[in-house]
Parts: C-alpha cells; structure tokens; sequence
C-alpha cells in the first residue's frame, strides 16, 4: 500500500548532484519538491529502500532524514500547490 514520505537533505559540500536525486524521486508514485532540499513522495517503497536507493548519490559530507508522513494532521505554510498535490485522489 502506498503512502506519503517526507525526504529531506543537509548538502554540506555544494558538490552534490541534484539532478542524480530528482531522477531517482521520480521513480516514486508522485512526487512534490517543496524547497530546495525537501521532497514529499507518494510511493510503495519503506523509507530503508529510498535510504538505500539515495545514499549513493550523496557525498560524504551531506546528510539525509527520511519518515513517513500523515498527511491528515498537517498544518503549516507552503505554496498553494503543495497543498492542491497533497489533496489530489491516488489509486492505492
């Protein structure tokens, strides 16, 4: 069953490939970057796998936090389309 992750980065270095990380985050179901290093995905993985899948990609130096999220209990500011993708219907 799907659900919803929050993916977050620390890029220490400047040296990081961003786009080697947003190739691989396509890869989810759907997918919103919110800001410059915090993605949500919809996705079928656990958050080990994406752990596993993105580590590669990171330099030595940067950092990475990954959890499930419950989209149900959210409160906050964001753009008004992370709010439209958020509420938008997904097949399981």
């Amino acid at each position: 069953m799907a659900s919803f992750l929050h993916i977050a980065f620390s890029f220490k270095s400047g040296r990081t490939d961003i786009e080697r990380i947003r190739k691989t985050l396509s890869t989810a179901r759907d997918w919103y970057r919110y800001a410059p290093n915090c993605w949500i995905v919809y996705t079928n993985r656990t958050a080990d796998k994406w752990f596993e899948l993105l580590k590669p990609k990171l330099n030595d130096d940067d950092h990475m936090f990954i959890c499930e999220l419950n989209i149900a209990m959210r409160s906050g500011w964001l753009p008004e389309g992370a709010w439209t993708w958020l509420d938008k219907e997904r097949p399981d």
